[in-house]
């Protein structure tokens, strides 16, 4: 904690990306948060789009909605602690990938 213009810039945010707009817009279908995390990103980043069908390759994010947690310091992965979610209970979780044929699921 310091005055504004002491503070290192920068902020963690895509752990808790998915969990905090679950938590601001509730209400939104999960097709289409599926959808903002998804299609609009590979749209701003001009990146290939992703087919989920029989021979080709799966690239998915496995989350759950429901799943209640509290953002604190053993649960962040990343070395920097600036976040305004430290400590907070958040409603949401992505729990894993599927990538290459690889699951990888963490706690």
């Amino acid at each position: 904690m310091c005055e504004f213009e002491y503070a290192k810039p920068g902020m963690i945010g895509l752990q808790t990306a998915f969990s905090v707009v679950n938590n601001v817009l509730p209400h939104i279908a999960t097709e289409r948060l599926v959808d903002l995390f998804t299609n609009n990103a590979r749209e701003i980043f001009a990146l290939d789009g992703n087919k989920i069908d029989v021979g080709f390759r799966a690239e998915l994010t496995l989350f759950d909605r429901k799943t209640t947690y509290t953002f604190d310091t053993y649960i962040n992965r990343s070395k920097c602690k600036n976040s305004p979610f430290l400590d907070k209970q958040l409603k949401g979780k992505a729990f894993g990938i599927i990538n290459k044929d690889q699951v990888y699921l963490n706690s």
